[in-house]
């Protein structure tokens, strides 16, 4: 990277804890393979663990989307930021 370049580093935390959230709910799968349930958002016939692992995964989807699309945002945004010439110099938009 050069030095014009910086990454958000709290948005890669943040992707990152999503992403170890929704393994556990993926690993969740393995251990709980025995465990038939049909809904596993039904509150009348899940294991509490199990609850909460589907309802986090269902909220972290959403956010490493969103975050997913923010890279690239930016990018853009700085990309159209450097087109721009200020009219007086140190009037930089970025």
């Amino acid at each position: 990277m050069d030095s014009t370049t910086q990454r958000l580093g709290s948005i890669d935390r943040l992707r990152g804890a999503v992403m170890v959230l929704m393994l556990i709910d993926h690993v969740r799968e393995f251990f709980y393979l025995h465990l038939q349930v049909g809904d596993p958002m039904s509150i009348a016939s899940t294991p509490p663990e199990l609850f909460f692992t589907r309802l986090t995964s269902h909220v972290c989807a959403p956010v490493f989307v969103l975050l997913t699309g923010l890279g690239p945002g930016f990018t853009a945004a700085g990309a159209a930021c450097r087109k721009r010439r200020p009219i007086w110099p140190g009037a930089g938009c970025c």
